[in-house]
């Protein structure tokens, strides 16, 4: 089994990455307010690509009905059992 530890500034980033030189954000305020809940836990991953760059994870329980695909950039640690 595979586990993902996602980064403690995922929102963070993702805030900086959907903003302009203006400081006008563009992102998507579900998406952010999600990525603020799973700052810092620790996800077990069902999927990912060869190339290692996105991973699917199962549902999160109390967050998610299903699993959810995320980037590698927002992730700390890939933890192998």
């Amino acid at each position: 089994m595979m586990k993902i530890k996602i980064k403690e500034n995922v929102a963070e980033l993702y805030i900086a990455e959907n903003m302009d030189l203006d400081g006008n954000y563009y992102g998507n305020a579900k998406w952010e307010s999600f990525l603020w809940e799973l700052a810092g836990k620790l996800l077990e991953v069902v999927n990912y690509d060869l190339l290692g760059s996105t991973f699917d994870t199962k549902p999160i329980k109390g967050l998610t009905s299903k699993g959810f695909t995320i980037p590698k950039e927002y992730i700390q640690e890939v933890i192998y059992n």
